[in-house]
């Protein structure tokens, strides 16, 4: 797979790589790393200039980044990824991330 090779060129962390059918996002693929979240998003981003494809990164790592600055590169992703989501108005990607992180 491409975007397995090019990840092994980008990076030493560990990862692993599916496909799933999300109700809201459609088919999308998912790099689980081992990595905080700028570091991953970076990353994805990174990759999403080589693939246009749906292409969405899940850090094992510490979210690292302020809320605001997460907002902002959780949104570039899903332009760039082509991914649109039917978001309810007052949705917080920021909030829903540092919840589940939580849990």
């Amino acid at each position: 797979m491409a975007i397995e090779q090019e990840l092994k060129e980008m990076t030493e962390k560990s990862y692993e790589i599916y496909f799933e059918k999300d109700p809201d996002l459609g088919p999308i693929i998912i790099v689980r790393i081992d990595a905080d979240a700028r570091e991953a998003l970076e990353l994805n981003l990174k990759l999403l200039e080589k693939f246009r494809a749906p292409i969405l990164f899940d850090w094992k790592g510490e979210t690292n980044l302020p809320k605001g600055k997460l907002a902002d590169l959780l949104a570039e992703v899903l332009i760039k990824s082509g991914v649109k989501a039917d978001l309810s108005p007052g949705f917080s990607a920021a909030e829903a991330i540092e919840e589940n992180r939580e849990d």
